[in-house]
């Protein structure tokens, strides 16, 4: 898990969990733009097969 300077540690979605994600890019190819996924952690981010990774609380901000 990786931490931030401070110690605290940094929450990551894995890959298993992006299945679904990654089963509907298969599916779709090109014509899907982007896939985003929703989770509890606080920082967004593009995982590595390009899924944009953001905090649930983004919604309401």
């Amino acid at each position: 898990m990786p931490e931030r300077d401070d110690g605290d540690v940094i929450a990551r979605v894995d890959g298993h969990s992006l299945r679904g994600s990654r089963a509907l890019r298969a599916r779709l190819g090109t014509r899907l733009l982007t896939a985003v996924v929703l989770y509890t952690g606080a920082f967004t981010y593009v995982h590595d097969d390009g899924t944009l990774v953001m905090p649930l609380d983004t919604l309401w901000r």
